[in-house]
């Protein structure tokens, strides 16, 4: 039996989600086992053996050539290569063991996440055959642009304008953090343009630091 296929999607989130982590809840549409026949296809829930191919799965095509006999094998089309049909097709999904369905699933975002990572969750994909596993879902992040906040690795960068007074002689400036705190910073005494100043603490959480 067949596991099921993967599924991609992708998410965006604000940097604020990415910074402190989050949970949200998405939309998912995808194929389950048919719960009217337990994915078995068959309105009895049992299956039998094709007849087309005896129940190996494949199909024999002999020919004869001037190089002597050739078998040609094949998956067969009847089954599918599964070497049982249902006994009598289900009439929910048709014979497929399979529905289409819509599911709202929660995820939780990791704080630190970064742009391009993926989030597995196990078994939200497609279904597989009967008797096999379902596929995965993965989640690809896109963290939006900030309108005051750049993120450099675990850091997080913003400007501040101040006086050429200021620069000549320092001043304590207020900050305003990400999470909305307000920060005093101490701009020294002939700072130059373009200077980095370290907040220590206020940048990206990860592992809970």
């Amino acid at each position: 039996p067949r596991r099921g296929d993967d599924l991609l999607m992708r998410m965006q989130i604000t940097l604020e989600e990415a910074v402190f982590g989050a949970d949200k809840e998405i939309d998912v549409n995808h194929t389950e086992a048919c719960s009217h026949c337990n994915g078995t296809g068959s309105e009895t829930k049992k299956l039998v053996h094709c007849q087309r191919c005896g129940g190996s799965g494949q199909m024999r095509q002999m020919s004869q050539t001037v190089f002597g006999q050739f078998v040609r094998m094949s998956t067969c089309t009847e089954c599918h290569g599964r070497g049982r049909v249902p006994e009598k097709k289900c009439t929910a999904c048709r014979g497929s063991g399979h529905t289409q369905v819509h599911r709202k699933v929660a995820v939780h975002i990791p704080a630190g996440i970064e742009t391009g990572m993926r989030l597995r969750m196990e078994g939200f994909g497609e279904a597989g055959d009967y008797g096999a596993p379902n596929g995965d879902l993965f989640i690809e992040v896109q963290v939006r642009p900030h309108p005051r906040f750049r993120r450099s690795g675990d850091d997080l960068e913003t400007d501040i304008e101040v006086s050429p007074a200021q620069a000549v002689v320092g001043s304590t400036v207020e900050v305003e953090t990400i999470d909305k705190k307000k920060v005093e910073l101490v701009i020294p005494p002939g700072i130059q343009y373009n200077t980095a100043l370290k907040i220590p603490g206020e940048g990206v959480r990860r592992r809970g630091r």
